[in-house]
């Protein structure tokens, strides 16, 4: 982990800090979604290639809506990526 990022990290365990970066980013989204419901999630995955990969924060937050058959609410995955040192790609 860089130095730089543990603070990004702990900051955006917060449900408040999620939100509103979420209402920021995409309102219309935001006003759509239980963010009691937040939940951080194991941020290591594979690749298409193969590769073992960790993301720096994954968080899991259920719609208001109506169920699905399943008895569960659908959800969306927000993905924060804490960029510590400058990467032309990053964007990719």
């Amino acid at each position: 982990m860089q130095p730089s990022d543990a603070p990004c990290k702990v900051l955006f365990h917060d449900r408040g800090l999620v939100e509103e970066t979420v209402r920021l980013v995409a309102p219309a989204l935001a006003d759509q979604l239980d963010f009691d419901t937040a939940t951080t999630l194991d941020k290591e995955h594979l690749t298409i290639e193969g590769r073992a990969r960790l993301q720096d924060r994954i968080v899991r937050v259920e719609k208001k809506t109506s169920k699905l058959r399943n008895g569960r609410r659908p959800y969306v995955l927000v993905l924060f990526e804490f960029q510590s040192s400058v990467d032309a790609d990053m964007v990719w």
